[in-house]
């Protein structure tokens, strides 16, 4: 017997707002990946697979968006969150 009247829910571990764009957020969820709403929170579409995890905007540039899954790997976008590269250890120290 369905209990959840088809309810959809989902477990965030973080949500971060864009200081930029009031309607933008960006949300890593448990076992579910990471995901965005660029319109207010109404929608969610799935940026990236995994299991989201800590999610934040650069506060000095709006093209500046970050985003971490398990194992600690985090990406970067440079374009406002429309696509995500991974960032090595190094580069994150600025070593590389």
């Amino acid at each position: 017997m369905n209990r959840n009247a088809d309810l959809n829910t989902i477990q965030y571990y973080r949500v971060a707002g864009s200081p930029f764009n009031p309607d933008h957020f960006i949300g890593g969820a448990q076992d579910n990946g990471v995901f965005q709403s660029t319109n207010g929170g109404v929608t969610w579409e799935l940026t990236m697979t995994g299991d989201g995890q800590e999610c934040f905007f650069d506060y000095s540039d709006p093209t500046y968006v970050f985003a971490a899954t398990q194992n600690g790997t985090l990406y970067r976008s440079i374009n406002g969150g429309v696509d995500f590269t991974e960032i090595a250890s190094e580069d994150a120290l600025g070593t590389s």
